[in-house]
């Protein structure tokens, strides 16, 4: 099967199984449109063990920094000014950090921090959140793998 095609049919069959499981089993608290954000992390930082490893700890960096953000931007009262400094500090951490291998995909960082906020942005959705964003690398990882045994290997011309 051509590449392209097997990662096309991969990415529809387990999307679609993902889709049913997260939305007809809401108990277990998957965000579907963030795991297919953390998916998009998942092929951006190349795939295999380093596409599930780099946006894991970088996400996580970003959830966690950002809910400590958002949490001291509401005990300086909220305003203006302090979402602004607040947020840039959280900029400068999430870049600064990327000097720590496990922190260092900043994309992902941004991306999970991102998809924190549009989760609610309160301390009790960060669970979910962080789950959501591990069930997306999976995801990921699951049809990276999945288009790659359908995808013979051709031997090359001699």
């Amino acid at each position: 099967m051509n590449p392209l095609l097997a990662l096309a049919f991969s990415a529809s069959l387990l999307v679609g199984l993902f889709m049913f499981v997260s939305v007809g089993v809401p108990a277990l608290g998957l965000v579907a449109w963030i795991s297919l954000i953390s998916a998009g992390a998942y092929f951006t930082a190349g795939g295999g063990v380093s596409g599930l490893l780099k946006p894991m700890g970088a996400g996580a960096l970003g959830i966690a920094l950002t809910v400590a953000a958002l949490w001291s931007v509401g005990m300086l009262g909220g305003g203006t000014t302090a979402l602004v400094l607040i947020v840039a500090l959280l900029a400068f951490s999430i870049v600064l950090a990327s000097g720590i291998p496990w922190f260092s995909y900043v994309p992902a960082s941004f991306m999970a921090a991102s998809a924190y906020v549009g989760a609610g942005g309160k301390p009790e959705v960060a669970g979910y959140v962080v789950l959501s964003w591990a069930a997306g690398l999976l995801l990921a990882w699951g049809i990276d793998n999945l288009s790659k045994i359908l995808t013979p290997v051709v031997a090359p011309d001699l």
